[in-house]
Formats: structure tokens, sequence, C-alpha cells
């Protein structure tokens, strides 16, 4: 399944549930090259995906909160479909964390905490990581 139809069933259940309960909410998809768009029914930026290499999956989506700036991202840097990066940001925007899955199992084994300039200052790993 591809990204987009991923997005879209996702979209259409949404929309089902909405029309369930009586109050159905408006979500606005906006594609440009490898970039997709969610907006919400207030206008604003829910979710931000990059398809870099162009082969369907995402390799950066980017969750926002309600005030616009990101909340978190989760990337795949090598391609593969599998998540192994992930980024927490502060209420401010601010990146705060990094998690890497050194073994690419799909979950962080290392945390990464950061400061304003993102210089490592303090480093966690797993001990027993989980095996792929």
């Amino acid at each position: 399944m591809t990204l987009k139809s991923f997005l879209i069933i996702g979209l259409a259940l949404s929309a089902a549930g909405c029309e369930a309960e009586g109050a159905f909410t408006a979500f606005r998809l906006i594609e440009k090259g490898p970039y997709q768009a969610l907006y919400g029914s207030d206008g604003r930026l829910q979710r931000l995906v990059y398809d870099g290499n162009g082969d369907g999956r995402a390799d950066v989506v980017t969750f926002f909160g309600p005030g616009g700036k990101p909340v978190r991202a989760e990337i795949d840097t090598d391609g593969d479909g599998v998540v192994d990066r992930w980024e927490t940001f502060s209420a401010e925007g601010v990146l705060e964390k990094v998690g890497l899955s050194r073994r690419r199992t799909g979950t962080p084994d290392e945390w990464d905490y950061v400061d304003a300039r993102g210089a490592v200052v303090r480093r966690e790993r797993a001990e027993n990581p989980p095996s792929p």
C-alpha cells in the first residue's frame, strides 16, 4: 500500500467516524512534489509528509501541535521503509531529543538529549535493546 493510499484510507475512516457522530470534520490534503500536507478543519497544519526518493513511502513524517509548531518527527534515514530516527520538540518547536534505532529494529535503543544549538548534552542507551 502506498503512502497516498494509506492517507486516503485514514481520512475516509476518520470521516466515516465523524459522520456517525453527526459532526463531519473536513480535512485538506495538499500535495506539492515530494511533500504532502494535511490540514485540519480549522486550517492548521497537522502533518507534513516528505517522500524524497519518490518510492511512495514516507521518509519523514512531522506532526504539528495546535500552535503550529512541530511536536515530533519520525524519519526513515536509510530508505528501507522502517523508521530509525525520532525527533521530539518542545512546545516552542525547539528540538529536545533524538531517538535512534542503531540495530534497525524500528524502535529507539538510544536517546540523545540536545541543547538549543543541537549539541548532545546527554545520551541514554538501552542495555538490552530488542533484537530484530
